[in-house]
């Protein structure tokens, strides 16, 4: 969710969706934005032109092996990448591939994961197949390291959650008032940010 505070206004766009493992109706934490909430559909929406073209994701973790790798481990934050049916596996790197010892603000890229070993897997369903793809590129620049904020969680979850079918919405006006109004309906969104049709 993007979400601006504009004095006593509110402006933010919201993507509803079901997440993997989410029951219909729960309330969500977004991560990145302790603020915002969500209230979870019943399930994506998938649309008969989306069809045949989503996939089934896995979302890997394993022990960051990075300072106090050990630490976040036992709290359950590690490192994670995706892997598509494709035979796609990516996550963040830097400029050696997968981040060994590094510090925060040490510029990230999208790297192949080829070869890493997960401790734990998640399965993610109905996942456009061409807007994953977009994420999955080696080489994309995402940007410093900077743990909880710009990390390989939440690009792993970004992705995944951009490229199932959902609507967006805009929703501005007084704090406690807030009025949210559909921009976009069954979409998903591209690495580059353009909003798509699901199966395009």
């Amino acid at each position: 969710m993007r979400r601006k505070e504009i004095g006593m206004f509110v402006v933010s766009i919201s993507i509803l969706q079901s997440p993997s493992g989410a029951a219909a109706g729960e309330t969500v934490q977004e991560q990145n934005d302790l603020t915002a909430r969500v209230v979870v559909p019943a399930s994506p929406i998938v649309s008969d032109k989306s069809e045949g073209t989503t996939v089934t994701v896995i979302y890997n973790r394993r022990a960051a092996q990075v300072p106090f790798g050990g630490l976040f481990h036992l709290v359950g934050i590690d490192h994670v990448w995706i892997s598509t049916p494709d035979g796609a596996t990516a996550g963040m790197g830097d400029a050696r591939g997968v981040p060994q010892s590094e510090l925060p603000l040490v510029p990230m890229k999208v790297v192949d994961h080829t070869g890493q070993v997960a401790n734990a897997t998640h399965k993610f369903t109905g996942v456009d197949r061409a807007a994953i793809a977009t994420y999955m590129k080696p080489g994309q620049r995402l940007g410093p390291w900077i743990p909880l904020l710009n990390d390989c969680i939440g690009w792993a979850l970004n992705a995944i959650y951009n490229s199932r079918p959902h609507n967006i919405y805009l929703r501005i006006g007084p704090v406690g008032r807030v009025t949210q109004v559909l921009l976009h309906r069954n979409v998903v969104v591209y690495a580059d940010g353009s909003i798509h049709s699901p199966g395009e």
